[in-house]
This record gives C-alpha cells, structure tokens and sequence, in this order.
C-alpha cells in the first residue's frame, strides 16, 4: 500500500517507482542560509578594500591694477590628511597663505594670523602642501602691483589617506563563515526541492494479511 507523503509536502509527480515532494520548511531555510552566507561574503569585500575621500577646490579671481583681494581656502579636517594648494596668474602679483586670526566673516576685513606660506614677491605661479594642515578655513591674500589687471586661477586639493585594512585572519573567518552559510544553505535547498518521498518509510515489506483459519468440524 503506497504510503502519503509526509504533512506540508507537495508532491510534483508520482511515478510508479518513487514520488518527489516539496520540502517548504527546507527550501525556506536553504533560502535563508544562502541569502545570509553571499550577505556576509559580500560585507567582506566590500570592507577589506582602503576607503579615503577628498575634495578640489577652484577659485577664480580677478584684480584691477594697483588692488588686492582675498578669499577663504577649504579643506578636510581630521587627520590624515593632505592639502594641496596651487595658483596661476596672468601676470605678476603677490600672494600670502595664511590662518585667520579668529576672524569668521568677510576675509576682506580678516587680519591674518600665522603665515602658512609667503610666495616671493612678483610670481606669476605658486603651490604649497602639507600633511598635517591646521585648522580650514585658511586666509589667501593677493595683491596686484602691476600696471594692469591680472586673472589668477587657484585649486585647492584635500585627500584623506585611506583607512587601514581589516586584519588579515579577521577577514579570513568572515570569508569561511560566509561560504559555510551559503554551502549549508544550498544543500538545503537542494534536498528540500529534490529528495525523493518515500525516503521515511520503512524498508520492511508490510506484513501480509493473515488467512483466515479454516472453519472446525460442526459440534456435536
């Protein structure tokens, strides 16, 4: 006699010789396993990578003859960082890189605190860079000496160096924990989509029915 399959499973189809079923409770748990195993493989890639950041700047300014102008310079703040600044001019002027001293408002009316770098007097060009930057914002000055008007271009680079690496062994146990998770869930999935019914019974034939005992000699 063919035995049902068990409560909760489907049966796709029932040949003669065996019947494959559907296994919800398995196939849930292979999905869960899987989808957790290629989340935590994907969390390892994603965080053993260097990260850092930066930012660029431009400032373009314009100077009539005989004026001068300045104008705040932004950066990252932290450590690790490194800031570059570089200005080209159409003529030649002169140009002072400084921190304001404490002075937040119009950079016209800032005085200027500690000199971070004084370009030579009459330069057409100049740059400058530091690894450990002070506080941002920085105050540039330019003043145009010159018989003529005078355009000057400014970049201002700011990197962050890239952050340390997760340590080697910690990435390792992430990576095998994540291909365990997703191994043991795949064969879940497998099992509970294509073990065959039948795989709970019992090996032994069923017992066959008994004869029914011969009738005695009617009594006497």
């Amino acid at each position: 006699m063919e035995m049902a399959p068990p409560a909760g499973d489907r049966v796709l189809f029932s040949p003669a010789c065996a019947c494959r079923v559907v296994r919800p409770g398995l196939v849930a748990i292979g999905i869960g396993l899987v989808l957790l195993g290629g989340a935590v493989l994907l969390a390892v890639f994603e965080g053993s990578g260097p990260g850092g950041g930066d930012t660029t700047h431009f400032l373009t300014v314009t100077l009539p003859n005989g004026e001068n102008a300045s104008a705040w310079i932004w950066g990252l703040n932290g450590s690790g960082v490194r800031v570059a600044i570089a200005w080209h001019a159409s003529g030649n002027v002169d140009a002072v890189l400084s921190t304001p001293s404490g002075c937040s408002g119009d950079p016209r009316l800032c005085p200027p605190g500690p000199v971070l770098e004084h370009w030579t007097p009459g330069s057409t060009a100049g740059s400058w860079s530091t690894s450990a930057p002070p506080g941002f914002p920085w105050l540039l000055r330019i003043v145009n000496s010159g018989p003529v008007p005078v355009r000057i271009d400014v970049t201002i680079t700011a990197v962050r160096a890239p952050a340390p690496s997760t340590l080697g062994w910690a990435n390792d146990i992430d990576l095998v924990g994540g291909a365990t998770l997703g191994g043991i869930g795949a064969l879940s999935l497998f099992l509970g989509l294509f073990l065959q019914g039948g795989v709970y019974r019992s090996s032994r034939p069923p017992p066959a029915p008994e004869s029914p005992s011969a009738p005695g000699p009617p009594g006497h």
